[in-house]
């Protein structure tokens, strides 16, 4: 993968052409997000991370992606090396594209998100699993040391029957071990994997999270409680919340 400053809004590169955010349509969302341009012949899978760090560090535009192959590369797991990365091709930051326009609940099956207007960016998880770990929160202020020092870092896991799973259907084939949380049932980690930090699943799904918003224009300024939070079920909250006009553009160039 290769990130590159241009001029204009973000960008996918593809056969020397340039794809925009708003060309890509949602293929799937079950463990990872998956996007496409049918008419141009493009599809990338995985972007929830870097859409994360972009999200993150709020920046909409002066930077192109090429991806050689159909994903980004996991690097550490997280989004730290991703934001690194964008930082220092030193794009402009820009206002949030979306705003909640007023208090709403969507519940969808066991999850539920909670939007309100607010002046500022506030982005809140309520991670649930199942014991030894529980509830677990994470929240985010909109800023981008906060999310350097805080969110980027943290690691994608899953469950040891989960990965098998998916390398049955070829997907997880090239995953790094060390970059990875691979949790046994009683919650003890695979090795050679470390354990995870204080609350880091939590802040993981907040990651994840902002990688959604930005597939819509986000972050959304405004807060957004998520309980429960998941790559399918965001995906459907956010639509959901377009629909019922939940979320408005700002003023401002289209991403």
């Amino acid at each position: 993968m290769t990130l590159s400053r241009a001029p204009g809004p973000f960008c996918f590169e593809h056969e020397d052409d340039q794809i925009s955010r708003n060309e890509l349509e949602l293929v799937r969302a079950d463990r990872g997000v998956c996007l496409r341009a049918q008419a141009r012949g493009f599809e990338v899978d995985l972007v929830e991370h870097l859409f994360g760090a972009l999200a993150g560090l709020q920046v909409q535009s002066g930077i192109s992606v090429k991806v050689r192959g159909p994903e980004p590369p996991l690097l550490d797991g997280g989004a730290l090396e991703l934001a690194a990365a964008i930082r220092a091709l030193d794009p402009p930051r820009s206002p949030p594209r979306l705003r909640i326009t007023r208090e709403e609940t969507i519940e969808l099956g066991e999850s539920r998100y909670e939007f309100r207007p607010h002046p500022g960016i506030r982005i809140e998880v309520d991670a649930v699993f199942a014991e030894p770990f529980g509830s677990t929160r994470a929240c985010w202020d909109g800023s981008a040391t906060q999310f350097l020092r805080e969110i980027a870092p943290a690691r994608t896991f899953g469950w040891r029957n989960e990965g098998l799973s998916l390398r049955a259907r070829g997907r997880a084939a090239h995953v790094d071990p060390d970059s990875v949380i691979v949790l046994e049932e009683d919650g003890s980690v695979l090795p050679p994997g470390r354990a995870p930090e204080p609350n880091e699943l939590a802040r993981h799904k907040l990651l994840d999270l902002l990688g959604d918003t930005y597939f819509y224009g986000g972050p959304l300024l405004g807060s957004l409680f998520a309980y429960r939070p998941g790559h399918p079920r965001t995906h459907a909250a956010l639509q959901e919340a377009l629909a019922r006009e939940l979320l408005a553009p700002m003023p401002g160039p289209a991403a």
